[in-house]
């Protein structure tokens, strides 16, 4: 900034009720006043002279004192172009307290002090700095909370995890004896239920992945997502059978589709979203699964004919431990995980409402080409 434009501004800011303080080589450590000073300045120096020695204004304003240690340092260096502003208080020669806002600057070559005495302005202005504040200080609190609710949560699925492989490998020494066939069915189906938890265990673990920082290794890249969609539709067409509903696939042909991902996680997505599906969606309906590719994406829909999603929680439903408990939804993981792992294959994942009532799950993932 030239000179004149400098001046320019210094004047127009003093005419708009601040006290602008230019610091002056002679006499040493004084501020000379730009313009006219502001009425309040009357409040704190009934008599004064356009030049203000430091020590004048330490005294006056205590404040000060420390602020100007800062501001010459600014002033010194010169790598930036501002002290952020500060608002105070003052007890003015009345004894009444006032507000005053100070900022440093470097206007050109010249070293300014802005002091601002607007009463009503500087009100409303640490009433938004409080409230900024406070909710800050609300948001600390919510996340120290959150945290300490995963910390705990992780330990316990942890703890759980422990006895769980104990009791493994207990039936399955079980399942070489010499049983009856009513024992060897009732191993099996413990076998069954202990496999099952630790499928739960890996897909809670997986959740708090991201949170806690850890990476898991991905096993393959590129996976065939047409493959894992008539896998995943494979596994569940039998629990869709039991309700008689009809799960099908729709695609714009048989062919590779190769997408970034891991094979196993892909499918528990999948799983999940259609899994989901089938749970909310009246018996003798229709779950259809949908796989196009756009430009160079790929682009799944999961449909299904049920209540569709309240309001209430249809702006969250991917958040942690959010679920919406009029259709009776679970615990609330299953659709956080299903975002996190999208997310981190730098894909997106969404909800909407069909006109024709339902529900629409869908997800778009990156193409792997060649």
């Amino acid at each position: 900034m030239d000179e004149r434009s400098a001046s320019l501004l210094l004047d127009f800011c003093a005419s708009q009720d601040f006290l602008i303080l230019v610091r002056a080589t002679e006499p040493a450590d004084s501020y000379h006043i730009v313009g006219h000073a502001p009425k309040w300045l009357s409040l704190y120096l009934p008599a004064y002279e356009q030049t203000l020695s430091e020590s004048v204004l330490a005294s006056t304003f205590p404040f000060l004192e420390n602020f100007l240690i800062d501001a010459k340092l600014l002033w010194l260096l010169g790598g930036e172009e501002r002290l952020e502003p500060a608002i105070w208080s003052e007890v003015d020669q009345a004894g009444n307290e006032q507000l005053l806002q100070v900022s440093a600057h470097l206007v050109g070559a010249q070293q300014v002090l802005f002091i601002e005495g607007n009463q009503q302005l500087l009100r409303d202005r640490q009433m938004l700095f409080q409230q900024a504040r406070q909710g800050e200080l609300a948001h600390m609190r919510f996340a120290q909370s959150s945290q300490k609710r995963d910390i705990l949560f992780h330990c316990i699925v942890h703890d759980i995890a422990t006895p769980l492989s104990t009791l493994a490998g207990s039936l399955q020494l079980l399942a070489m004896e010499e049983l009856s066939p009513r024992a060897k069915d009732l191993v099996q189906a413990g076998l069954r239920a202990v496999a099952k938890q630790d499928a739960l265990i890996h897909d809670v673990l997986d959740v708090f992945r991201p949170d806690f920082g850890e990476e898991t290794p991905s096993t393959a890249s590129a996976p065939d997502l047409h493959a894992c969609i008539v896998e995943t539709i494979r596994l569940l067409q039998p629990k869709a059978a039991w309700r008689k509903q009809l799960l099908r696939l729709e695609s714009e042909g048989n062919g590779v589709v190769r997408v970034i991902g891991e094979r196993s996680r892909l499918e528990r997505v999948l799983a999940n979203l259609i899994d989901n599906a089938i749970r909310h969606a009246p018996p003798s309906s229709t779950v259809l699964v949908t796989l196009q590719t756009e430009s160079d994406v790929a682009y799944v829909t999961v449909d299904d004919e049920g209540p569709g999603v309240s309001k209430e929680v249809s702006d969250r439903l991917f958040d942690k431990f959010s679920r919406d408990r009029r259709s009776g939804g679970k615990v609330g993981l299953g659709l956080y995980f299903c975002r996190m792992t999208i997310e981190r294959w730098k894909g997106t994942i969404g909800y909407a409402a069909l006109p024709s009532g339902g529900a629409r799950f869908w997800f778009r993932l990156p193409l792997v080409k060649g």
